[in-house]
């Protein structure tokens, strides 16, 4: 076994983990009541060490809607969502944060969000809130012959310095 604490690395944002992800490429998200940690590695199983290659920190000071992380799921794109105390983002496979729901500039209704689940067949994420479930489709993936564009929610609201929404 390997322990993972402040003590094993200081980046870590705190040892109270709500969440963990392993996403697509490798890369370990780490959800915690004070930020999101996205952490590259690998563990040596004979000597029970971790070597860390990279270690990329999210809170609210670099876009997430809040630096209380309660839940984490990815979806068929790589790009992995981040339920927060103060709302939804979804960081890209880049590891960019490129947008945010909450109450102000969405149809969620309750920024707590508190578990998510995405529905790869309808190309859905399921969003358990405090005061309820919300559902967001994530419309249809192009092709390069040129598929038709949904965009939801409709309308969608641009929010925060330098946001922008790209096709």
């Amino acid at each position: 076994s390997l322990l993972i604490n402040q003590v094993f690395d200081q980046r870590l944002t705190s040892d109270r983990i709500a969440d963990l992800l392993l996403d697509q490429s490798g890369r370990l998200w780490v959800a915690t009541n004070n930020g999101l940690n996205a952490v590259r590695g690998t563990y040596a199983r004979a000597s029970r060490t971790f070597r860390v290659e990279s270690w990329r920190t999210y809170t609210a000071e670099n876009g997430l809607p809040s630096s209380e992380v309660n839940t984490l799921d990815q979806d068929d794109l790589g790009n992995v969502w981040v339920g927060t105390e103060g709302g939804l983002a979804r960081i890209s496979p880049q590891g960019e944060v490129e947008f945010t729901f909450t109450k102000t500039n969405s149809p969620l209704i309750d920024n707590r969000v508190k578990s998510l689940l995405f529905d790869p067949e309808k190309r859905e994420m399921w969003i358990g809130t405090f005061e309820g479930l919300n559902r967001l489709h994530l419309g249809e993936v192009t092709t390069p012959d040129g598929g038709s564009l949904r965009v939801y929610p409709d309308p969608f609201v641009l929010q925060g310095r330098g946001a922008t929404l790209r096709f």
